[in-house]
């Protein structure tokens, strides 16, 4: 697993310093806080939050919690996906 400093993860989503780490904070991002306090975060996370499925499963989330729904891509049971590819 690759781990990147905060600016270089900003440069990446081109974003300030700031804005990953409330990423990180709010889970939107993986990370790992070294013994001296410092945040290194995950390659993959970024890459995960970049992909073009990302901003879509962002976007029904967000639909889902306004109207007081739990989130279709929950990992509750052998349930996986968006709720309505449930069978």
């Amino acid at each position: 697993m690759r781990y990147l400093r905060l600016p270089k993860a900003a440069q990446r989503l081109d974003v300030s310093v700031g804005t990953i780490r409330r990423y990180l904070r709010d889970g939107r991002l993986r990370g790992r806080q070294l013994p001296s306090g410092h945040w290194r975060v995950e390659e993959a996370s970024l890459d995960e939050l970049t992909s073009p499925d990302a901003e879509e499963r962002r976007l029904t989330e967000q639909v889902f919690r306004l109207k007081g729904l739990p989130s279709p891509y929950s990992s509750t049971g052998d349930r996986t996906g968006p709720l309505w590819a449930r069978k």
